[in-house]
């Protein structure tokens, strides 16, 4: 998977470039995973901006502004959910002043999984000017590695979509 991520990677930072646009990262699970991935493409400096690796729900607060409401509102509490996800992408877009802030929450194991929430399952944002596209994962289990792979390539598809939203016109 790790071909397909830098793939990923390849082609959101060739939008980019044409758009003349900068990208920053909010990660939790994920480690810093999407940043390496970002990066390890010769020339990215071009079109990266900054990141943070958000792990506690105290870091998420203070570094990226999300409200504690966030991790109360949904029906199961805690930072893996669809608003705090969307209020991490929102904070890094707003607090580094890039065009584009993707961000992912999720629990990749092997451990920290319940009923609701068990491990594998992950939200995604991409937030780009005015709007944001929040997506979600299970891979019902899975390795550690392989579900930060996961949420990592989903969160670069997200963004992706979120530029093909712009170029045809749709929503």
């Amino acid at each position: 998977m790790g071909d397909d991520l830098i793939t990923l990677a390849s082609r959101l930072e060739r939008r980019l470039l044409k758009a003349k646009a900068t990208v920053s990262a909010a990660e939790s699970c994920t480690g810093g995973l999407l940043t390496s991935t970002l990066t390890d493409i010769s020339g990215s400096s071009a079109c990266f901006n900054q990141s943070w690796v958000t792990y506690s729900n105290e870091s998420k607060m203070s570094e990226l502004g999300v409200e504690r409401s966030k991790f109360e509102g949904d029906s199961v509490p805690g930072a893996v959910s669809k608003d705090v996800a969307a209020a991490m992408a929102e904070g890094a877009l707003k607090r580094s002043g890039a065009n584009l802030a993707i961000s992912i929450t999720g629990i990749a194991g092997p451990g920290g999984g319940t009923i609701a929430k068990p491990v594998g399952l992950a939200y995604v944002c991409a937030f780009w000017e005015n709007r944001f596209l929040v997506r979600s994962t299970n891979s019902q289990g899975g390795d550690r590695s392989m579900n930060k792979q996961l949420f990592v390539s989903l969160a670069l598809e997200t963004a992706l979509n979120v530029f093909e939203t712009e170029e045809t016109g749709t929503h």
